[in-house]
């Protein structure tokens, strides 16, 4: 068994279906803020190139072909913070108690996230996580079952943030990952919703105990090559207030088999 799929199935047998997802206002380790999560069983893109080793000197150069032209794209920073891909306010343009408030506290993903540009959030940590929307059909990819089978998805925390609500899309029937990711190739509805969940495990992750949020659920009925996306969104209360307006993206190639 070759590395890449010895390492993501390690993951997926210790935590599993753990897909991970975190961004933060500011890049690194020391910034205010930082470490909060990302998606990891299904193994993301960021997860699953850092298990591989993408950042090991000289950096760039693992297994995987879509991991290094994804570190050649925008460096290793992605990579190094896996747990900071993330839109910093997803309604840029809700204004609390102007009339027209009510239709403004939904999350505006689509707008702060444009097609082609869903993988790295929207970009709205700079271009550092652009290498994530790379158009590729080689990124390391999760075996799961066929549609209809019982899995615990789950989210590994850098740091916990409750409540947020998980939204977890797959893409349509005819998904082409040659191509880049667009609104239009995802299901309307996701496939799992989960609201105010709080940390109910824990996972041995980059040489750290995590914290994870395991969500059991039945797997959408796909066979084949498919993408599985997911939001981590700060809750919005019903009289517009909001815990946080950030959401936390994880983009998991997958395959059903």
């Amino acid at each position: 068994m070759n590395r890449k799929r010895t390492t993501i199935a390690a993951l997926g047998a210790a935590a599993v279906g753990l897909s991970i997802v975190s961004v933060s206002p500011a890049w690194g380790d020391n910034a205010p803020g930082v470490k909060h999560g990302a998606g990891g069983s299904p193994a993301s893109r960021v997860v699953a190139c850092k298990l591989l080793g993408v950042t090991n000197y000289p950096g760039g150069v693992s297994s995987n072909q879509a991991c290094n032209a994804a570190f050649a794209e925008g460096g290793a920073e992605v990579f190094n913070n896996w747990n900071e891909v993330r839109v910093p306010d997803t309604r840029p343009n809700y204004q609390q108690g102007a009339p027209d408030a009510p239709a403004n506290k939904a999350p505006k993903w689509r707008q702060t996230m444009p097609d082609g540009k869903l993988c790295s959030a929207g970009d709205s940590n700079g271009q550092r996580a652009k290498g994530l929307n790379l158009a590729r059909t080689d990124w390391p990819t999760t075996d799961l079952s066929k549609g209809g089978s019982s899995y615990t998805f789950s989210y590994a925390h850098a740091a916990v943030h409750n409540p947020y609500t998980f939204y977890y899309f797959v893409t349509k029937d005819g998904y082409d990952p040659s191509k880049p990711l667009t609104w239009n190739d995802l299901e309307d509805t996701p496939f799992l919703v989960a609201h105010n969940q709080k940390p109910n495990g824990e996972q041995d992750l980059f040489d750290e105990k995590r914290k994870t949020t395991n969500l059991a659920a039945q797997l959408p009925n796909k066979s084949g090559k498919h993408l599985i996306f997911t939001i981590w969104q700060g809750n919005v209360k019903t009289d517009g207030a909001v815990q946080s307006n950030e959401a936390f993206i994880s983009c998991a190639d997958v395959n059903f088999k």
